[in-house]
Parts: structure tokens; C-alpha cells; sequence
């Protein structure tokens, strides 16, 4: 009886620490790798603002999200991109990109050593255009790339 008691708060002792990890990270992370200043440098828009959510997300100044920003390991990049209908290779974004066009809303993955991103440029409703044009999409891939280490963790 004891044992059936015994085992469970034991193994609930030992993950404690990987509960308070979890809790205690920073959902801001990887906010280094664009802020609002960049990508308003890229599109000329003003008043954008982030919400993170271990993910960046980018809201222009009426709070419509204009822009995501996914990362992850180097695995992803051949799941998310496996569907070759939808994704053309991309010269000159980090290592390997791939842009998905015409799906809506553009997209662009990309690998840089052995790190994972995804831009992805949202939909105004209003004109159901994206808010970024493909160019902007690159700029804001390769701004991102530049600042990965593909030596270091992201």
C-alpha cells in the first residue's frame, strides 16, 4: 500500500524542477531576433506593438496581427515545407528558405545551420491583401537569419 503512495510523490518530487523550468521561462525570448523598430524599418508602418506568446506576434497600430514569427529545430523545416506543391525554393534567405505563394497568408521558412523560423504575414481583412508584400517577408526572413547563431541554441 505504502509503495502505491511512494511512487507517485517520488516521481512528482523529481519533476518539480522541469514544472518550475517551464513556468519560470522568458515567453519574450525571442524577442531578439526582430522587435517592433525592425519590422517598421522594413514596412514603414508605425505603432507596432508585440504580444508573445512563445511565438512573435506583431500587431500594427489598429492591434490587427500583421506578422508571426514560429521557431523551432532544424526537423521542422522539412515537416512544414513537405507539401512541395505550396513552398518554391528561395535564393538568398539564410542557408534554405522556401516561400509559400500563392497560399494565403505568405509564408516563409527558412533554415539557418540548424535552426528553424517561420515568417508568416498575415491577411488585412479589410482589403484581403497581406499586410507585408513577398520583399518585406524577405527582408524581415534575412533580418531574422542574421541574428541566429547556428553554433548556439536559439
Amino acid at each position: 500500500m505504502q509503495r502505491v503512495i511512494v511512487f507517485p510523490m517520488l516521481c512528482l518530487l523529481l519533476c518539480l524542477p522541469l514544472l518550475q523550468q517551464g513556468a519560470d521561462a522568458d515567453p519574450d525570448y525571442y524577442a531578439r531576433y526582430l522587435t517592433p523598430a525592425d519590422l517598421e524599418k522594413i514596412t514603414g508602418f508605425e505603432g507596432i506593438t508585440t504580444k508573445h506568446q512563445y511565438s512573435l506576434h506583431f500587431l500594427d497600430a489598429k492591434g490587427r496581427e500583421i506578422l508571426i514569427v514560429r521557431f523551432g529545430p532544424e526537423k521542422q523545416f522539412a515537416r512544414e515545407t513537405r507539401r512541395e506543391k505550396y513552398w518554391t525554393p528561395l535564393e538568398g534567405v539564410a542557408d534554405q528558405a522556401k516561400l509559400a505563394i500563392p497560399q494565403m497568408p505568405y509564408q516563409i521558412a527558412l533554415l539557418k545551420g540548424i535552426h528553424f523560423a517561420m515568417v508568416i504575414s498575415m491577411t488585412d481583412p479589410d482589403t484581403s491583401k497581406t499586410f507585408l508584400t513577398v520583399d518585406q517577408l524577405k527582408a524581415t526572413a534575412n533580418l531574422i537569419a542574421s541574428r541566429m547563431d547556428p553554433q548556439k541554441p536559439l
